[in-house]
């Protein structure tokens, strides 16, 4: 199920209209048309693998997957793919030729200030990795890395020539805000900026165009990187804007490019082709509820169903699913002590659920979410209310982990009577549950759990 995005919606503003700068709008460059396959020196450094995961072994888990491996994507590719994007080889002009010879349009700008955002695969490692190699380039460039609940930044000082690292203060703010005020600070909005970072970081959720830094001029999926159709759409998203926010700016002066595979390409241009259809219809028909749409192509969007739903005042969530991948985490282990309580308070709540967002962050656990937009945690991290651990002891009957799994992989919305708006509850077990469905059994394993979400 997809919601037409609510912005649009609201306002009746299809891409290609005026006041919009949609993805249509942007460079769209094929990875694999445009950049010839290279290899580099893709070694993790031992003591940038202990900073990251400082409670595993460097001979069992520091190397370079080569290979796509779940969330983790394929880091061989996808390292190979920024790093020559990174090098800013490749300039076009205004009609697509490649190197044209009396110069063009580079992705990352050298001489007025710009921005670029770029996705990578899920491990934080990687981030930085990319966030040095992009500091090191001749252009000057700043790389900020979204990791670990923070915002990691690294460049190289014009007046002294040394490398500048260290934290931007994570205010309770937008995204763009922070940003904005720490480029000011520190006088950086004549250069270049990078933002990197993984789906669970940038992916949906942050806001990264201002009126007084700028738009987004590229936005890079590397190839490499697992996502869903939707999932390439939500980041590509990024780079599109309201052009009302920009005064004197018009939708035929914005220069901004979308790079990545194909496919993503085309997920993206499809979606956005789908909310255009969606809008229409509320045009049209202003009293419908609820409208559905089949779209069809080649296979990488086989048949999707868009829902309008008028939301109320309170909705209720998709389920979300959790998966625990690293049951040797020390924060997955204290997310266990409070899962085995028979009693926990609100602080105890409080502890697991920013446990919870740590785990998520080293990738110790996995968070399915099929909710649009994401369920961002950080926002109910003081509101979990219902905390339900099916553990020894406990009669199986009284638990419906079945329903939760049905919802979930059917995208719809789990109504809980006992949560308020702005509240959140979960459901987990200690043990493995059996329960029944229509279809027969079915098993509930520890490393499972599922919350859902008052709005």
């Amino acid at each position: 199920m997809n919601y037409v995005n609510d912005e649009l919606a609201n306002s009746k503003m299809k891409s290609e209209d005026e006041g919009y700068s949609s993805i249509c709008d942007a460079w769209s460059i094929d990875f694999a048309e445009y950049y010839q396959p290279k290899s580099y020196d893709n070694t993790i450094p031992e003591d940038l693998f202990n900073k990251h995961y400082p409670n595993k072994e460097y001979t069992r888990k520091g190397f370079v997957n080569a290979c796509p491996i779940g969330f983790c994507g394929d880091e061989e590719f996808a390292l190979n793919s920024g790093k020559q994007i990174l090098e800013n080889r490749l300039s076009l002009d205004l009609q697509g030729e490649t190197n044209p010879e009396d110069g063009g349009e580079l992705i990352f700008e050298t001489e007025v200030g710009n921005i670029s955002v770029m996705l990578l695969p899920c491990r934080t490692v990687i981030i930085e990795m990319l966030m040095i190699y992009a500091a090191e380039q001749a252009y000057h460039p700043v790389s900020v890395g979204l990791f670990r609940s923070k915002l990691n930044y690294r460049y190289r000082s014009l007046l002294t020539g040394e490398m500048v690292i260290g934290e931007i203060p994570y205010e309770s703010r937008e995204f763009n805000e922070i940003l904005n005020g720490w480029l000011d600070r520190h006088n950086l909005k004549s250069r270049c900026i990078i933002i990197m970072g993984n789906y669970l970081s940038i992916g949906e959720s942050n806001t990264f165009v201002n009126s007084n830094y700028g738009y987004l001029r590229s936005a890079i999926l590397l190839p490499g990187c697992n996502l869903s159709p939707e999932q390439n759409y939500q980041f590509l998203l990024r780079c599109c804007f309201l052009v009302g926010g920009f005064p004197g700016l018009t939708k035929t002066d914005v220069k901004k490019f979308i790079i990545g595979p194909a496919n993503a390409i085309n997920d993206a241009i499809k979606y956005e082709e789908l909310n255009d259809a969606i809008v229409q219809e509320l045009i049209d028909n202003p009293m419908n509820s609820e409208i559905q749409f089949d779209y069809e192509d080649d296979g990488s969007i086989n048949a999707v169903v868009a829902n309008i739903v008028h939301a109320p005042t309170v909705r209720h969530s998709v389920p979300v699913q959790f998966k625990i991948e690293d049951e040797d985490s020390e924060f997955v282990q204290k997310m266990r002590q409070t899962m085995r309580k028979d009693h926990r308070t609100h602080e105890h709540k409080e502890e697991f659920m920013a446990n919870l967002l740590l785990a998520i962050e080293e990738h110790s656990v996995i968070k399915h979410d099929h909710n649009v937009p994401a369920i961002q945690l950080a926002d109910f991290e003081s509101s979990l209310t219902e905390f339900r651990c099916y553990k020894d002891g406990n009669d199986a009957e009284n638990y419906r982990f079945a329903g939760y799994h049905e919802k979930w992989y059917t995208r719809s919305s789990l109504n809980n009577g006992n949560l308020q708006s702005g509240e959140c509850s979960i459901y987990c077990c200690t043990k493995k549950h059996k329960g029944m469905t229509r279809e027969g059994d079915h098993i509930n394993n520890p490393n499972t759990f599922y919350m859902t979400f008052m709005f």
